[in-house]
């Protein structure tokens, strides 16, 4: 949001229903070969209404709440008697949801388009079920919808909407196939009968390539910037939850081949994620407490849910008699997460608490070194001294993005491919800089290590360091 945020206010509020180009150019214009056209588009229209983040993060709570509503539901569809405790069963996936810290990291921040792609995903999941239920237009026509937009909200996520789509679509197959060679010819007529939305669903894979060869493959190849993850590949850390949903479905498909079981809905979406999270692996990372992977709690959550209703909500009802169906879902839960609290720290994950601290400390350091910053440059001008402020352009602030704000002579970035400095505002504006005695040089928002290059070999004076975040805020002048 610091590279957005000052395109909202630009217009002094007068400017509602217009394009925000920082969100256009987030998504449209990268050229390192990412390819989220849709992503952050629900903040741009929000943007259009109000720029207050605390209504935004309303918005983000408004989407949890819909996806403990679609998990409940899809665990209802997914029940062959169909009757189970609703209050139980919504508590149960409520307090596995929140608690956790994926969860944490996607919705304490509003820039994570997983917020979105979780949400279509559970919807689309539920209308998924529902059509194969009931083969209806509503429920036909609304997953095709979900599934189109979701498809486009983030890089791969066509591998959560397409892969059920497939697995189901081949073990059709694979029955009516078995009934002898003569089926074999009218084998695409009875599957467009029987799964026309897995058809139309398959649909969405040409529309995906053709999209991201025009609008992110060709301007990749033509600025040749290289992959916008080069070097970060095959980060892996996974908790019990990932671990556990990996092992089921290895499982449930070798017992499939030795024909010891028969597949069914809920394996399609435990392939879809499982498939979508080795995805992940290869291209970025996997981790279990990272934003990235929350698309597949949600089939973690449902798979849990279907558990907890199916077998063991009726086992502890018949062996324990109990008639509080909630306060043992309750208990339930929390006994789960504080099983998995206790593996965190082993496994190097965050825990709740740790990863809303860092998020919050994280935000209160930015703040505070910005004022500091101000406060220093200030003093500065007032006592009569030129002053001359040096960032690295790696920073995310920059003129545009709440530097132009500062009191300052010039402002000078850093370019650490070319190993010159630019003044980007200020005097001589465009024209090529060398540092000299008395200049600032900071670090705000980011490691501090990006004044390394800058500070080689040159003498400075310590003026500020980040008390909150030890490794972010510096600030030094040049002897």
């Amino acid at each position: 949001m610091i590279g957005w945020y000052p395109d909202l206010i630009n217009g002094n509020l007068l400017d509602n229903f217009s394009i925000r180009y920082s969100f256009v150019n987030e998504t449209m214009r990268r050229s390192d070969f990412r390819f989220f056209p849709l992503a952050h588009q629900d903040l741009h229209i929000l943007s259009w209404f109000t720029v207050q983040i605390k209504t935004w993060l309303l918005f983000c709570s408004f989407q949890l709440f819909l996806i403990v509503f679609f998990c409940t539901k899809i665990v209802e569809n997914l029940s062959i008697k169909g009757k189970v405790n609703q209050s139980s069963l919504a508590i149960f996936i409520t307090i596995i949801l929140l608690f956790h810290p994926s969860t944490v990291f996607t919705f304490f921040h509003v820039i994570y388009s997983e917020r979105t792609v979780g949400t279509l995903y559970a919807a689309y999941l539920y209308c998924y079920i529902r059509h194969a239920k009931e083969n209806k237009n509503t429920t036909f026509y609304t997953a095709i919808i979900l599934a189109s937009i979701g498809s486009l909200t983030k890089d791969i996520a066509i591998l959560l909407f397409v892969t059920p789509s497939i697995v189901n679509l081949a073990l059709e197959a694979k029955k009516m196939s078995a009934f002898g060679p003569n089926h074999l010819k009218d084998l695409f007529s009875k599957l467009l009968k029987s799964n026309k939305l897995d058809l139309y669903i398959l649909l969405l894979i040409p529309v995906f390539i053709a999209s991201y060869v025009v609008l992110s493959l060709i301007p990749g190849v033509y600025a040749s910037e290289g992959l916008y993850i080069e070097g970060n590949q095959l980060n892996l850390n996974l908790d019990i939850r990932i671990t556990a949903l990996g092992l089921l479905t290895i499982t449930r498909l070798w017992m499939a081949i030795k024909k010891l079981v028969t597949l069914n809905i809920l394996d399609s979406f435990n392939i879809a994620a499982f498939i979508y999270g080795t995805a992940l692996l290869g291209l970025t990372r996997l981790k279990a407490d990272d934003y990235q992977s929350f698309p597949l709690q949600i089939v973690i959550i449902i798979n849990a849910a279907y558990a907890w209703s199916k077998w063991i909500e009726p086992w502890i009802k018949n062996h324990l008699n109990t008639k509080k169906p909630v306060f043992t879902s309750i208990i339930f839960a929390a006994g789960i997460l504080i099983c998995e609290h206790l593996q965190f720290s082993a496994l190097r994950i965050s825990s709740v608490y740790k990863t809303a601290k860092w998020i919050k400390l994280e935000q209160i350091s930015n703040q505070a070194n910005f004022e500091h910053l101000d406060e220093t440059l200030q003093h500065l001008k007032r006592i009569g001294n030129e002053v001359n402020l040096i960032i690295n352009e790696k920073s995310r602030l920059s003129r545009e993005r709440f530097l132009g704000q500062l009191k300052y002579d010039r402002l000078i970035e850093y370019d650490s491919k070319t190993k010159t400095y630019l003044i980007k505002d200020g005097i001589n504006k465009g024209q090529r800089y060398l540092p000299k005695s008395g200049d600032i040089v900071a670090s705000i928002d980011q490691n501090k290590s990006l004044l390394d290059p800058i500070l080689e070999q040159r003498q400075f004076t310590i003026i500020y360091k980040d008390q909150i975040v030890a490794n972010k805020g510096l600030f030094v002048r040049l002897k």
